[in-house]
């Protein structure tokens, strides 16, 4: 009857699944079929099932679904060319929405954990905070013999006799009288 009326049948399911038929009366159908059709697969239409069969196609699909959400999720992190610190990141974003058991069953304990710190340090999703990249320049010759031949002047150091730095195996240097010489000199 609708058809007869210049109607088109824009229904994005197999009729056998549900009871709900959609028509439209433009010129254009294909629009309407493909919003109906995106609807459908986010889930945004309430339908009615036809029988009990479907509802287990229904419970079926949400699995799918699932895997495929998680399939989906496992490539881009593997896909990620930027580091481990991005799929930290990217895992960061669901890292608290889903139980640690949920995670488990996808990635490993590690990642969970990472993603999790990273989650509470700079939010879900957000960037690492950069530190400042320190430059270090090396001293000029001058200036370095300079500061040798000053620490090496027994008139400004004192070497001690019982203590030794650990990593350079060098016994310690301390300034001779520095706070008496910097009061005189300042003051």
């Amino acid at each position: 009857m609708l058809s007869s009326c210049g109607c088109t049948n824009i229904t994005p399911y197999p009729k056998s699944e549900y009871k709900e038929e959609f028509w439209s009366q433009s010129k254009d159908p294909t629009i309407d079929k493909a919003n109906l059709k995106m609807l459908y697969e986010f889930r945004y239409l309430p339908l009615e099932p036809r029988d009990s069969k479907s509802l287990e196609n229904t419970e079926n699909s949400e699995n799918l679904e699932e895997s495929t959400f998680w399939n989906s999720f496992r490539n881009a992190l593997i896909v990620n060319k930027r580091g481990q610190d991005r799929k930290t990141r990217i895992l960061s974003i669901i890292a608290d929405q889903f139980t640690y058991k949920q995670l488990r069953k996808n990635f490993s304990p590690n990642a969970i954990e990472l993603a999790r710190k990273y989650s509470r340090l700079y939010g879900p999703g957000a960037p690492q905070v950069e530190c400042p990249k320190k430059s270090v320049q090396r001293m000029d010759e001058i200036k370095e013999i300079q500061f040798l031949s000053f620490f090496q002047d027994k008139n400004n150091v004192v070497q001690s006799s019982y203590q030794v730095d650990a990593k350079a195996d060098v016994s310690i240097l301390y300034m001779q009288d520095q706070k008496e010489a910097l009061w005189t000199k300042f003051n």
